[in-house]
């Protein structure tokens, strides 16, 4: 597979999910840690949590959100992720609703989730649409709802693809309460696994944060 620097595209991504060698191996703890911490809370009698996972690629977050509890959607540009996650919601007997769409055009509508998770995608945005991407996220979120986010902000090989301290930036304000943030300021290994011509995605500096919707 040929690794291109920057932003990837759909076909790409298509390519990528296509074969099974491809992936990122398992979810990271913390999202699903905080995930998990947030259902004790929301869960209430003959109700049942809803969490989207949004650009989900194989699933692995959205069955890890199912697997806790929460009625799940996934959201996945490419139809290759969405069959990698309905292939990995029967491999772990969860039930995952998913369906193809594209974020960039559906960021501007609204959704009531209890939970919004998002891991890999902002780095795969234009830089100019990021700030769109996370409102697309608290335009998905109810109020008292939670958005938890992993994301890129740089990849060996592709350089730089989110400004520093951009997103926490944007939840600095009376209607989100920050839970926790971390920006890393080293590179470290990726989970990514494929073959590549040169080892690309071999590193990455990571951030993640957790934000809850308070009016």
């Amino acid at each position: 597979m040929k690794i291109l620097p920057g932003i990837r595209p759909k076909t790409w991504w298509e390519d990528f999910w296509k074969d099974p060698i491809c992936g990122y191996g398992d979810p990271g703890q913390t999202l699903p840690r905080f995930a998990s911490e947030f259902y004790t809370d929301l869960i209430k009698p003959n109700y049942q949590p809803k969490a989207v996972d949004i650009g989900s690629g194989d699933g692995r977050y959205a069955v890890a959100l199912a697997q806790i509890g929460y009625k799940t959607d996934a959201l996945e540009l490419t139809d290759s992720g969405v069959d990698r996650i309905l292939k990995l919601a029967q491999q772990k007997n969860v039930q995952v609703k998913a369906e193809q769409g594209d974020f960039t055009k559906l960021w501007n509508t609204e959704k009531n989730y209890d939970v919004v998770i998002s891991a890999g995608l902002v780095e795969e945005i234009d830089p100019i649409s990021h700030e769109n991407i996370i409102q697309g996220y608290k335009n998905w979120t109810r109020v008292g709802g939670y958005i938890l986010l992993k994301y890129c902000l740089e990849i060996a090989g592709r350089g730089k693809l989110i400004e520093r301290g951009l997103i926490p930036k944007l939840f600095t304000n009376e209607k989100w309460k920050l839970i926790f943030w971390e920006e890393g300021t080293e590179m470290h290994p990726s989970r990514a696994k494929y073959t590549t011509e040169n080892g690309t995605d071999s590193a990455v500096m990571t951030g993640t944060l957790v934000a809850q919707r308070l009016s």
